[in-house]
């Protein structure tokens, strides 16, 4: 190819060029060939709108340039898109489908040179620099640069202003002669031109190709915004389903004829005469994506090393686990409920740790003072009348006093059931309160009556028949409301 040829096809199929006597004097004058980089912020993954660059960087491949691939993820940081522990991943995985992508078209991608960004920027010439840069410019500026590029709101970060310092400096220190890019970066490349020189460096040419329109509303493909893109590892299903949704085909059909087309400026013609209409092209359309995606995919699914790489630079977003809706206070977990396993024994095979055997001499079931309120045997009037409202019990065997076990008013499980649940009396609620009486005390004389340490009828008080009459009213006031024994 001769040099005449290799500058055109550098400057074919461009929206435009900047300072293009630049790529004339490299080839011309200086007799080499053109250095010349592509760069991209590793973010969202990889869309269809890459095989616009991608073919360029085939025809520049072919004409003889140098071409070198930034990876740029500083750039991806600052912009806010990529977190800091996935860039490392997200580099590899952008090398891994450009290298297939440029394949699948016929690239020979050996000619190719992938750098880091970070391998560079990290440096302290290039710090150096950036705080020079800085000095030199204004924020007004910083943010009109980069509009069509960082996603800014009324409080942008200031990663994403400073966004225009960083990719003007990449342009010195890849030492290229010319920098590709899309035309929405017209602004960060003019402000290269303006700004390099006041730091003692030279212009660069600017290479500019369309944009892909993105799907919907989008102005472009963006990695950003999932629904405006195709990837490049979208699934068959995936690619037809994303066009058919498409709505800027708006023209109805009106015959079903086959058309063939052998150039895009026929197909143009046809669809503004409205004899092409978008349910024809769509099929077409998701044919030859599928031609052009299938051997990317094919990659994909062969490498296993890549498909990790890919887990880990975009791993699957874990949904929050909603909790069941609970009335206040009733606490609940997310926690799954665990298995419940039962082990069964034959009668009489139980181990003895897994049994209950109650002792009939120390312990004193609940049942056993289910008994009628008033069959206190040996009780005179006075018993019976300090005892009612209370539990009257004898010792069992082996015991002195009263010692009547899981019966405390305070620890017996409330009755939900029987005569109590529907609000009748029983022994339980005759004999809730436990009290002393004779029989508990040792070293006490017969005859002598109940013991308390709260009421009336105290040790060796006198009976209820000398005692004089109160009213019921009184008593109530005295001792407080108690249950009926019937």
């Amino acid at each position: 190819m001769t040099p005449e040829e290799s500058i055109t096809l550098i400057k074919a199929n461009l929206a435009e060029v900047l300072n293009p006597e630049i790529i004339d004097n490299v080839i011309l004058k200086e007799n080499r060939p053109l250095r010349i980089y592509w760069g991209t912020a590793p973010t969202g993954k990889p869309h269809c709108g890459y095989f616009v660059p991608m073919v360029k960087i085939a025809e520049l491949l072919h004409a003889g340039c140098h071409v070198k691939i930034l990876l740029a993820d500083k750039h991806a940081h600052m912009d806010s898109y990529t977190p800091i522990e996935s860039i490392k991943h997200r580099c590899e995985y952008y090398r891994l489908l450009i290298r297939s992508s440029l394949k699948a078209i016929g690239v020979d991608v050996s000619k190719l040179e992938f750098v880091v960004g970070s391998s560079f920027q990290d440096s302290k010439e290039y710090q150096d620099d950036r705080f020079r840069f800085s000095n030199n410019v204004t924020v007004t500026q910083l943010i009109k640069a980069g509009s069509e590029v960082v996603k800014q709101g009324e409080n942008p970060t200031l990663g994403s202003v400073e966004y225009p310092i960083w990719q003007s400096l990449d342009e010195e220190y890849l030492d290229v002669d010319a920098e590709l890019g899309g035309v929405d970066q017209r602004k960060l490349f003019t402000f290269a031109i303006d700004h390099m020189p006041k730091l003692g460096y030279k212009v660069r040419a600017h290479l500019m190709n369309a944009m892909v329109p993105g799907l919907g509303e989008a102005q472009k493909m963006s990695s950003s915004e999932p629904s405006s893109k195709i990837n490049l590892l979208d699934t068959p299903e995936e690619v037809t389903k994303k066009l058919r949704k498409a709505p800027r085909f708006t023209v109805e059909t009106r015959d079903g004829d086959t058309l063939a087309y052998e150039d895009l400026s026929k197909l143009k013609e046809d669809y503004a005469s409205d004899a092409l209409t978008p349910q024809m092209i769509k099929p077409a359309l998701i044919k030859t994506l599928h031609n052009l995606l299938d051997p990317i995919r094919k990659d994909f699914a062969a490498d296993n090393e890549w498909q990790r790489i890919a887990e880990l630079a975009y791993p699957v977003p874990v949904k929050p686990v909603k909790a069941n809706k609970h009335k206040p206070g009733n606490e609940q977990g997310n926690d799954a409920a665990p298995e419940y396993h039962a082990e069964t024994f034959p009668p009489g095979t139980a181990p003895a740790e897994n049994t209950f055997r109650p002792n009939p001499e120390s312990n004193y079931t609940t049942e056993a003072l289910n008994m009628p309120a008033l069959d206190m045997p040996g009780s005179k009037s006075k018993d019976i009348y300090n005892s009612i409202d209370s539990v009257h019990g004898r010792p069992l065997i082996g015991q002195e006093n009263r010692e009547i076990r899981g019966v405390h008013p305070r620890k017996r499980k409330k009755e939900r059931s029987g005569l109590e649940g529907v609000g009748a009396s029983t022994a339980y609620s005759v004999f809730d309160k436990v009290r002393d009486t004779v029989a508990d005390k040792p070293n006490v004389e017969k005859g002598q009556r109940g013991y308390s340490g709260r009421r009336e009828g105290g040790l060796a008080a006198d009976g209820a028949e000398s005692m004089p009459p109160v009213k019921a009213d009184e008593r109530a006031v005295r001792e407080g409301p108690h249950k009926s024994p019937v």
